[in-house]
């Protein structure tokens, strides 16, 4: 749970620095992507929108949680599991991390796709409703998420590396 409330305190971080802006009509798509590692878990958003001046349009949001993270955090002494344990146990609960990023992010965990790797379970999602960063962040349901506002937010963020 700590890693859930270190993303959403990202995520209300980065939101809280966006501001309204006027949406100029440019034809270029614009995308960043950004980085960080939360407690061993790699956490990687990618923003897209029409331009740089425009609201975005999608956001990405990829985790990955290598085994030996999910043991660590598991509180059970390392050497009473096996990776293969460990393995098995994430793909049994495999759900339970898909309704658990899904409720904190308002999407359905049928919407998030997931791929188990020899090292990690990674989880990818789309969001294209923002409302519940909104609502977290505390900020008006008609708060435009400009992508220039929400990328400079990002990019001042500890950690966060974008590019």
């Amino acid at each position: 749970m700590k890693n859930f409330k270190s993303i959403s305190a990202l995520l209300i971080g980065a939101t809280l620095l966006v501001g309204c802006s006027n949406n100029a009509p440019v034809s270029k798509t614009v995308s960043t992507s950004c980085a960080t590692e939360l407690d061993g878990m790699k956490v990687a958003f990618t923003i897209t929108a029409p331009s740089e001046d425009a609201e975005i349009d999608s956001m990405t949001c990829e985790f990955e949680m290598p085994y030996s993270t999910i043991r660590d955090l598991s509180g059970v002494a390392g050497a009473e599991l096996t990776d293969e344990d460990v393995k098995l146990a994430v793909k049994q609960n495999e759900s339970v991390y898909k309704e658990a990023i899904g409720s904190m992010l308002n999407v359905e965990a049928d919407s998030i796709k997931s791929e188990m790797t020899e090292e990690s379970l990674k989880l990818s999602i789309e969001l294209e409703d923002f409302s519940k960063i909104l609502e977290v962040a505390e900020l008006p349901e008609d708060t435009k998420l400009v992508y220039k506002d929400l990328v400079e937010g990002f990019e001042t963020q500890e950690g966060l590396t974008c590019e």
